[in-house]
């Protein structure tokens, strides 16, 4: 894709000539930063796409879907304008059919995203006022470029020309859930663009995890010309593998439209099978079971490249947050990357689904940005509404004044959107009516003795801690013990009463500052992703199974032991026992205060323990067995510098990048706590390196981003500082994986090898991918209710079963094998 930021006069033209133009891939901001830069461009910046498509396209439907695009969006297709976007937040998407050409010629996608200050465009105020987060413009997240039969599913955001009023995509409700059986619901639409009435069979499939055939239903739909119809059906699943935020299992639901008997559309989607109750005086249940919500807020942006994360990075967000022991996160303050959602999907991590605002007296803004924001809660709702992540529909602004005609409003535009879930918003006051379901709160250093309106489904914190107490990675001991401590004595409080639900302290992330003026400090890891000590507390509320199943017993000494290092020696861990030893000897054994309405696991702490140079070991026990350690080593003098790639392999698709982490430490690798030193950092042809560049060290530690090309290989990252020895670290860059990846992880009826790849296929005609392994290949092939069609060597990339006595126009699921070579 080209890129030119500011204006170009005639850049909507399908022959103008953009050869000049930077080329970018997605996702892209306009500009990159330093992790400390105290200014955004705030302007406009124009991006063009050429793109061919052949005959044999021609009568298709081509859609042009936007995930997000900052902030004011005009589009053209082959010069001809399309319907201006408003909003940096929410999806949108163009029915491009009727303009582009399909005789192999070039089509281009023109785009012009103007992020200047936007009073009618929630987040931002009517009066101009101040957002405390930035905005960074570009196309930050992916745009893709759908074609489909003419009779066919429409997503459920196909349209913005009409602003959203067509319905489309599947909604799904699980209107009976418990251990025995469940019922799924199944709401699809079909839209029909052709001139003439069609008569539609709907063949729904629900597929489990592990490849297996659950429940299937059909259904016939009349579809008029040019009508958008919807089909309902339901599937019954005894005994069903229930969603759990500690047992995340996943389903896929298949549904493949025929007219009649061509397949001509399918369309998948991720569930979960769950049922959350919110109770007035009883707290939250999932599935029947009681639980606290513990978690963080979270800001989308990344050092350097602001919102621009590709999806990959969404789920390394999402993974570090559920490491850090949340189930619960906030999308603060805004509806964030569907990536993201899908991660804390298959994680266990539930969401607050937010509007994009900040603050303010809504009543003095004007009818279009209320209006508009009435449009992105729908918009966000229609985007969301199948996550079972998704658990709460934050419709009300943010810490914005009591305007209860306005919250009636947008309460009833979410229930008539999603009916199933319970809305909120966070208030920075108490006073009612509270016109949303949940009350929820942002209770800062305290909590309420009673709930503020007993009327509604319980209490949730949606912030504490973080602005109240702004604590810098490279603050005291002493400041980010307390901190840390902070942060536990309100997830304590949540705890203590069964009508609230839980806090969620603020925030997971440090983020640049919407006024340009410094980093906001807020975060429980700064902005680099580098935990202070409060994250260890969060980690150490974690159960002992992790969301993979894996066991994750923790300990951490939060002290740098050094010579004016706090005697008290704070500890955090999820063990039943924890000893402590001093240069090798035990100074004492410690066990959490088991309180009841405590936190999970409540911190230790060792009173008095002398310094005496060397280190502290912190050994965590259960059942008598030392399951974690920790070890904290008094300082020496900088000796080199220590470099990590964080992760060591990222994908070739342009975007991706590792978090390269640089530290300065002594000849055994202890971390300088207070070394500032500046590192400079230098990268092989292999990648792009992004950052400031040479950067200060804060606390001992830095980063820059490698990022990566299109094109396999090994990146290679080096770091110097003065005299101290240099660090290196590589980076494996693998191919993209197709867009057409696996969408059931295996079939149960067939042996597993870790290379076998899983597929799916509509029709006769399979193609194998390259990255399935060398030819001849194993192939079998079943249908959707779990019948073999196909088994069988295979020499060439695509396949033609149509002479296969079973195989016939459907869906199947392919497993594929490499042959071991002879």
């Amino acid at each position: 894709m080209k890129f030119n930021r500011g204006d170009v006069t005639g850049a909507d033209a399908a022959t103008f000539n953009d050869q000049g133009w930077t080329t970018v891939n997605l996702p892209h901001t306009f500009q990159n930063l330093s992790v400390l830069s105290t200014s955004y461009y705030r302007g406009i910046g124009c991006y063009r796409k050429h793109f061919t498509l052949g005959a044999e396209q021609t009568g298709r439907k081509v859609l042009l879907y936007f995930e997000g695009a900052m902030t004011v969006t005009q589009v053209w297709i082959n010069g001809t304008a399309l319907p201006l976007h408003k909003g940096g937040f929410t999806p949108f998407c163009f029915d491009i059919s009727q303009y582009c050409t399909f005789d192999g010629s070039d089509n281009v996608v023109s785009v012009r995203i103007d992020n200047k200050l936007q009073g009618d465009i929630p987040p931002e105020k009517a009066d101009g006022g101040y957002v405390d987060f930035v905005l960074f413009g570009g196309l930050y997240r992916d745009v893709k470029l759908i074609i489909t039969d003419p009779v066919y599913i429409p997503d459920a955001i196909h349209d913005w020309s009409n602003n959203f009023a067509a319905p489309g995509g599947q909604f799904i409700t699980f209107p009976a859930v418990t251990a025995a059986s469940a019922t799924v619901g199944v709401d699809t639409w079909v839209k029909n663009t052709t001139p003439a009435a069609v008569s539609c069979r709907l063949a729904t499939t629900l597929v489990d995890d592990r490849g297996e055939i659950i429940q299937s239903d059909e259904s016939t739909v009349a579809v008029a010309a040019g009508a958008i119809v919807k089909a309902t059906q339901t599937l019954n699943v005894a005994n069903p593998r229930l969603w759990y935020p500690w047992q995340p299992v996943l389903y896929t639901l298949f549904t493949v439209v025929y007219n009649g008997a061509a397949p001509v559309d399918m369309y998948k989607t991720k569930i979960g099978i769950r049922k959350l109750e919110w109770t007035k005086t009883t707290g939250v249940f999932c599935n029947g079971q009681p639980f606290k919500l513990i978690g963080l807020n979270r800001h989308q942006a990344w050092p350097f490249v602001g919102g621009a994360a590709p999806n990959v990075q969404q789920r390394r967000d999402a993974a570090l947050l559920k490491d850090a022991g949340c189930n619960f996160i906030r999308c603060s303050h805004y509806p964030q990357d569907p990536a993201f959602y899908d991660a804390c999907d298959s994680l266990g991590i539930l969401l607050w689904v937010e509007v994009p605002t900040w603050q303010g007296n809504t009543a003095s803004y004007t009818q279009t940005w209320r209006d508009n924001l009435v449009r992105f809660c729908r918009t966000m709702i229609k985007s969301a509404r199948n996550h079972p992540s998704a658990a709460i529909w934050a419709a009300g602004p943010n810490e914005a004044s009591l305007n209860t005609a306005f919250d009636k409003i947008l309460n009833d535009a979410a229930h008539a959107e999603d009916p199933t879930r319970p809305t909120t918003m966070a208030r920075n006051y108490n006073a009612n009516p509270n016109t949303y379901d949940i009350y929820g709160g942002n209770w800062f250093t305290n909590l309420p003795a009673s709930n503020p309106d007993p009327a509604t489904l319980g209490f949730l914190n949606a912030e504490h801690t973080g602005h109240t107490y702004e604590t810098a990675r490279n603050a005291t001991e002493p400041t980010l013990i307390e901190h840390a401590a902070r942060h536990e004595n309100m997830v304590h409080l949540g705890r203590q009463q069964a009508w609230i639900h839980g806090s969620l302290g603020w925030c997971a992330f440090d983020y640049y500052n919407g006024d340009g003026a410094a980093i906001k400090a807020h975060g429980v890891m700064d902005i680099m992703h580098i935990p202070k000590f409060a994250y260890y507390f969060y980690k150490s509320q974690s159960g002992g199974d992790n969301y993979n199943g894996s066991k994750h017993p923790m300990v951490f000494i939060a002290n740098y032991y050094m010579a004016g290092s706090p005697l008290d020696r704070k500890v955090f861990t999820n063990c039943e026992q924890v000893k402590l030893y001093r240069n090798n000897t035990l100074v004492g054994t410690m066990s959490p205060d088991t309180v009841a309405d405590k936190c999970a696991h409540p911190s230790i702490t060792f009173a008095n323990i002398a310094f005496e140079t060397g280190e502290l070991r912190a050994d965590g026990l259960i059942g008598g067995q030392v399951v974690a350690s920790c070890t904290t080593r008094t300082p020496g003098v900088a000796a080199r510098i220590a470099l990590f790639a964080d992760p060591n392999t990222i994908e070739a698709n342009g975007s991706d990048f590792s978090r390269v982490i640089a530290q300065v430490v002594d000849a055994n690798g202890t971390v300088l706590p207070t070394a500032t030193n500046s590192i400079s950092f230098t990268i092989n042809a292999a990648g792009t390196l992004i950052g400031a560049n040479p950067a200060a060290a804060t606390a001992g530690q830095t980063i820059a981003l490698a990022q990566a090309k299109r094109s396999e290989g090994v990146i290679t990252v080096s770091a110097t500082s003065g005299s101290l020895s240099a660090g290196s670290v590589s980076i494996t860059v693998k191919p993209m994986p197709p867009l057409e990846t696996g969408i059931v992880h295996v079939s149960a009826k067939l042996p597993i090898r870790p290379r076998d790849r899983v597929k799916t296929m509509i029709g006769p005609r399979l193609f194998v991918p390259a990255e399935a392994g060398r030819l001849p290949m194993s192939v079998t092939v079943h249908d959707l209710k779990g019948r073999l069609c196909y088994e069988g060597a295979v020499k060439n990339r695509v396949i033609d079963l149509s002479k296969q006595r079973n195989v016939a126009n459907g869906v199947y699921i392919v497993h594929i094998r490499a042959l071991s070579p002879k």
